[in-house]
């Protein structure tokens, strides 16, 4: 289990009930900025010295290595703890004490030049939630890779003004939440919440993400008309004098996105009431055509939509992604791989690297070769405007 845990000063707060030798410096270096680490480092070593012998083996040191602990008793297995510290000088120098001072009952992941997160600090509001917050979100997910499967956040140390976007990335991301009251042995875990997500938005506005997870230098109010841009959108967005990008939500709710493939399927069809084994088989199906046709634009290095489709249509007919005559306009047949033998109408659009398919039909199992493309032709010429529904699938 990978346990991902915010760093605080508890550490020096329990240390300066003990013991006033490292008092002065600890007042002089509280609340200084990371970027001044150099420039202490004679106070730094004095406090390292003297706190990391009394903090060594110490279970009560900290409230990061009770909770560690207690995790790793509650889980009942190994844990590999990963620190992220603050800007501050005495939230890095926490980390290293912890890491060293825990590293024989835990193995402890730390690199101050990437786990200490830049703008995540208390005396800036707006350096906080535009460069702190987002940093934070940005490297929680370089660390998982994106995917938190034996994943948890240990949110008790570090600054309270983070829990809220924690508890709701640990949310979204199906991630265990521990908390302990330092002043107690009680481990909290907190609940899993179900979380509806509509991924539909992200979908349809995936090309304004792109522009946004980038940065809108200029132009903000204008882009907003022009794109039609939804309220629920907006709560993803920081903006200021005429710029844009995203804020933290919206940064934790694009990296997830980015992770999954979003497919939209014509209403009615048998998918929403096929049984749980044939959906899984559907899946795969739609897995593969995704796989295959990123691959196929990637191997031909197209980036303009109307020049895929084009190099589609003209691919034989035994082609598996234009397997037979095509159903409709700009609408071809997929042809799996798999074992169970389905075949998929789809469509699909290609705007800033961004690919989105759209599935009218698909059957499975063994059929009749112009019998279904028949019946295919039929339903889709029938569906004038289809309506859609949006489901994800984890890439």
């Amino acid at each position: 289990m990978l346990v991902i845990t915010t760093v605080g000063t508890s550490l020096f707060d329990n240390y300066n009930e003990q013991s006033n030798n490292v008092e002065e410096d600890y007042n002089y270096l509280k609340d200084r900025p990371g970027k001044e680490w150099d420039k202490w480092s004679g106070r730094i070593s004095k406090m390292k010295r003297a706190i990391s012998q009394w903090a060594d083996n110490n279970e009560n040191a900290s409230a990061e290595i009770k909770s560690l602990l207690k995790i790793k008793d509650e889980i009942k297995g190994e844990i590999e703890a990963r620190l992220i510290a603050t800007d501050t000088i005495l939230s890095r120098l926490a980390a290293e004490i912890i890491s060293s001072s825990i590293n024989s009952q835990v193995k402890v992941d730390y690199n101050p030049s990437s786990d200490c997160i830049s703008g995540l600090q208390v005396e800036n509001r707006k350096k906080f939630e535009q460069l702190g917050l987002v940093g934070l979100i940005e490297r929680i997910n370089e660390i998982t890779g994106g995917w938190y499967e034996n994943v948890c956040l240990n949110i008790t140390g570090g600054y309270k003004a983070v829990i809220p976007y924690l508890t709701i990335m640990g949310q979204v991301n199906n991630m265990p939440l521990y908390y302990i009251f330092e002043t107690t042995d009680q481990l909290l875990k907190l609940p899993q919440v179900p979380i509806n997500i509509n991924w539909g938005i992200f979908e349809k506005y995936s090309h304004v993400l792109s522009d946004l997870a980038s940065g809108i230098a200029r132009g903000w109010e204008e882009y907003q008309i022009k794109h039609n841009l939804p309220e629920d959108l907006k709560s993803c967005v920081w903006a200021e004098d005429g710029m844009a990008e995203l804020n933290a939500l919206g940064k934790m709710f694009w990296l997830k996105y980015q992770n999954f493939i979003t497919i939209n399927i014509t209403k009615g069809t048998q998918y929403f009431n096929d049984t749980g084994g044939n959906k899984a088989e559907v899946n795969k199906a739609l897995k593969e055509l995704y796989k295959r046709l990123t691959n196929y634009i990637t191997n031909n290095a197209h980036t303009d939509e109307n020049a895929i489709i084009t190099a589609i249509k003209s691919l034989p007919n035994t082609d598996d992604l234009r397997h037979g005559d095509n159903p409709g306009e700009n609408i071809f047949i997929f042809k799996s791989t798999d074992q169970a033998h389905i075949r998929i109408a789809y469509s699909f659009t290609y705007q800033k690297n961004i690919l989105k398919l759209s599935v009218y039909d698909y059957v499975r199992g063994t059929f009749n070769h112009d019998k279904y493309i028949k019946l295919f032709k039929q339903k889709i010429s029938a569906q004038k405007n289809p309506e859609f529904i949006t489901i994800t699938l984890k890439k």
